[in-house]
């Protein structure tokens, strides 16, 4: 995603299952993967939960790209419309 335009950049994010940017002065990680619901019944999805809360505790979650939270709730507004 380096060195891309802000409308390349929010259109790749706009299809992407986990996505992660620094907004204002914290750091967003979106998964619009369930990872929710009937995890007793869903390994793989209960690891991946793990693993991403794992890693946004950890040093590594450090995300590259920066938005705006305009440009996040256009994001977020763009994937519920769908």
């Amino acid at each position: 995603l380096n060195h891309m335009t802000n409308s390349k950049l929010l259109a790749c994010l706009s299809r992407a299952m986990v996505f992660e940017a620094r907004v204002g002065l914290g750091r967003l990680l979106v998964c619009s993967i369930d990872l929710e619901n009937q995890l007793q019944d869903r390994p793989a999805a209960r690891q991946l939960r793990n693993g991403i809360f794992r890693y946004m505790e950890s040093e590594s979650f450090q995300p590259k790209e920066t938005l705006t939270v305009l440009e996040v709730n256009s994001l977020l507004r763009s994937s519920i419309t769908r």
